[in-house]
């Protein structure tokens, strides 16, 4: 993804730091929250298919949940899931 957004020429490791560096603040929080919530979303769909991948990505609606105040800190995981 990084990648295909920033065309950096790195000739040697620092390069690839300074540019990698570079690029993760050049990136907003809420793209990060966005990326972090569903990766537990993702998770937790893992934990109930008990280990596979075969389902649909949920589709969280981070944004409209955003503009109404009601974005939730983490995904709810019940545990029974967990059992």
């Amino acid at each position: 993804f990084q990648s295909l957004q920033y065309k950096v020429v790195s000739r040697s490791i620092d390069d690839v730091i300074i540019s990698t560096l570079a690029a993760f603040q050049a990136l907003c929080s809420k793209k990060l929250w966005n990326v972090f919530l569903s990766f537990q979303a993702v998770m937790r769909l893992v934990l109930e298919h008990n280990g596979d991948n075969h389902f649909r990505l949920p589709h969280l609606k981070m944004d409209t949940m955003r503009r109404a105040g009601t974005l939730m800190a983490n995904v709810n995981c019940h545990v029974s899931i967990l059992d």
